[in-house]
């Protein structure tokens, strides 16, 4: 009896060591709990307090310097627990416990930067970004939000908040859905691959290459994140590589997710882009636009094309132009903006029409027939690069080409009548800030001639942030006098040829 009492003792304990290996694999932490602050104690607080009801002239307590302001908390979005199979219970948010402390340790290591990550509910949370500038979700399994929570979360990052996603261990479910959730809140919004260039895999760490663990083999190649533009900002960031793990210092051999070294690299990249373009959001949350004249003042309408990229990433950038061209020029002139489809056949009552954008963009082809249309009319089309980004300047070149075949841009000479049309600019860009990023291809104003006529002009510089006098952190930005004077004698040049 005592033997068979020990066997069956000894396989229950098997049994239970297999069930928590199991739970711990699919279900629980898959890092080891977060280390825990060091103690800041005075000296002799191992002693006892003095013995009631004597009072103490000053008890010894823990030491509380000023809390370092919250950047960014992690969402605790469970309804209700997680059941295994095994019947143990787990919370799906939280699968890497010590993620943001260690993320939190190395940036203030290598950023130099003093906040705290918290963790919030959805259900406490004031939605404010002024107190948590940047959600995190993590997790494996489905996310689904409420109606009310997918409106109060717009508003969020409407007004400056920013989105991280994670999809821990690079999990489907969780990145399905999360990705759904996120589109509901903005349909109109493209989700896009990030390419290179852009400022989150430079705003600390030059991040060109990282090395990933799939499935339990090392491969090495480009950093895979997804995002969402709200105007000039990607305020909604998703990782599909889970990058929890890298953060909590460790590895294993199931799921893909990226190596420690360069998933702390990156989330301190990401912190870092957060931090920097946070002003730029608050600046953003509200569209400017200027009084008109008298009502019997002349108006003009200035079209803006709409395309499948983000086409209006600065709704407020040409209000300010047209403000300034009503300043300089004579007479009472209203201005009046007109989102537009490049295939309405109204484009041909419009002088003048703006594209703009940051990411890859392409017309259709009744679009790039119009457009020809148009400019052999004696139209005029006037291209900015939002946000110096090479996606939209292959793009807008490829579509130009596209529209005309037999003509190609060309750099304006110093002597061109667009840099004297009513202001003298130099022909080279007065920039405000050389930006982190080396311009990979030409800043100087290029255009396509008809007939000693300017019929289309892309300007490959941040005007609209400029005109606005805002600068885009680690982007090349002109001068907002500069700009102002170009972007006059590009409205005054349309309207007088």
């Amino acid at each position: 009896m005592r033997h068979c009492s020990r066997s069956l003792l000894a396989a229950l304990m098997a049994v239970i060591f297999v069930a928590s290996s199991f739970t711990a694999y699919s279900q629980i932490s898959c890092g080891p709990a977060p280390k825990a602050d060091k103690q800041r104690r005075k000296a002799a607080e191992g002693f006892p307090p003095l013995p009631l009801p004597a009072t103490p002239l000053r008890r010894t307590e823990k030491k509380r310097p000023p809390a370092p302001p919250t950047l960014m908390a992690k969402v605790n979005y469970a309804k209700d627990k997680t059941w295994a199979q095994d019947g143990s219970q787990t919370w799906n948010w939280t699968t890497a416990a010590g993620d943001t402390q260690e993320l939190f340790r190395f940036a203030r290591a290598t950023l130099g930067i003093n906040y705290k990550a918290d963790v919030l509910r959805l259900d406490q949370f004031s939605w404010s970004p002024e107190r948590v500038p940047i959600m995190y979700f993590d997790g494996r399994e489905p996310i689904a939000l409420s109606p009310d929570e997918r409106e109060r979360l717009r508003s969020y990052i409407q007004s400056g908040g920013f989105i991280l996603g994670d999809a821990n261990c690079g999990f489907e479910p969780f990145m399905r859905t999360f990705r759904v959730e996120m589109q509901n809140l903005f349909l109109d919004r493209p989700w896009h691959r990030l390419p290179g260039d852009h400022p989150i895999f430079h705003s600390h760490f030059n991040i060109d290459k990282v090395s990933a663990n799939v499935e339990g083999k090392q491969t090495d190649g480009l950093a895979v994140l997804e995002g969402m533009n709200i105007g000039f900002r990607t305020a909604i960031v998703f990782s599909p590589f889970g990058l929890s793990c890298g953060w909590d210092g460790h590895t294993h051999d199931y799921g893909k997710l990226l190596l420690p070294p360069d998933a702390q690299r990156l989330g301190a990249n990401m912190l870092a882009y957060a931090l920097a373009y946070y002003r730029v959001g608050r600046s953003q949350s509200v569209t400017t636009v200027f009084s008109e004249p008298d009502p019997g003042s002349e108006e003009i309408a200035i079209a803006q094309l709409r395309h499948n990229g983000d086409w209006d990433p600065d709704p407020s950038g040409l209000s300010y132009l047209l403000k300034a061209v009503g300043e300089q020029t004579t007479g009472e002139v209203k201005f009046r903006r007109v989102p537009l489809d490049p295939e309405d056949q109204s484009l041909f009552s419009y002088p003048f029409v703006y594209l703009t954008g940051q990411l890859d963009f392409s017309f259709t082809k009744q679009a790039r027939e119009n457009l020809r249309a148009y400019l052999e009319r004696g139209g005029f089309l006037m291209v900015v690069n939002a946000s110096h980004r090479i996606d939209f300047d292959k793009a807008a070149r490829r579509e130009l080409n596209a529209i005309f075949p037999e003509r190609r841009l060309e750099t304006l000479p110093d002597d061109h009548p667009l840099f004297s049309a009513h202001n003298k600019v130099s022909s080279k860009p007065v920039l405000a800030d050389e930006g982190s990023l080396k311009p990979q291809f030409p800043i100087r104003a290029e255009g396509i001639d008809m007939d000693g006529r300017l019929a289309a002009v892309y300007l490959p510089i941040a005007l609209g942030a400029a005109w606005q006098d805002a600068e885009l952190p680690f982007v090349p930005t002109p001068d907002h006098r500069y700009a102002l004077d170009l972007g006059v004698n590009t409205v005054v040049y349309a309207m007088t040829h």
